[in-house]
């Protein structure tokens, strides 16, 4: 993609981003956001002007869930992390925890479920799945190990 493909999805981001947020933001504000900073390269902003926009669309995804939903970005360093679920610890709670990590052109997903009741607290890792894109089709493929082990 052309830089200036770049800014302009940048720009469009930022716009619905801004419809989410609790004031209307002005043309003026989303300029100076689209606008490149001199001596900064266009990567570094467009990561730090998207990395704005994940953390905006975290704090609205975990407000509109009361807490029973977190998402995380780090988008300079190809991460993720997802959580669903909640309740209390000493009566029930169900929660299951996912990072995602890019690594090339594929999707490294590590999850564990942590289920507690009365108290009593069980921790399950799931097996790593992968993501790896079949081709120009736009399909991918799963990849999940029969044995693995941690250490």
């Amino acid at each position: 993609m052309a830089p200036t493909t770049h800014l302009t999805t940048a720009a469009l981001l930022l716009a619905l981003l801004s419809s989410l947020a609790t004031r209307p933001v002005a043309a003026d504000e989303l300029v100076d956001l689209v606008r490149p900073t001199p001596g900064i390269s266009t990567r570094d902003h467009i990561e730090k002007r998207l990395q704005l926009g994940a953390d905006v669309l975290s704090v609205g995804i975990g407000g509109l869930s009361l807490g029973l939903l977190e998402l995380r970005s780090d988008v300079a360093g190809r991460r993720a992390r997802i959580g669903i679920g909640g309740g209390d610890a000493s009566v029930l709670r169900l929660r299951l925890d996912s990072n995602v990590f890019m690594v090339g052109d594929r999707a490294e997903v590590r999850s564990r479920i942590d289920f507690s009741i009365n108290g009593h607290r069980f921790d399950l890792e799931l097996p790593d799945i992968t993501l790896v894109p079949r081709g120009l089709d736009g399909g991918s493929q799963i990849q999940i190990p029969i044995i693995q082990q941690r250490f």
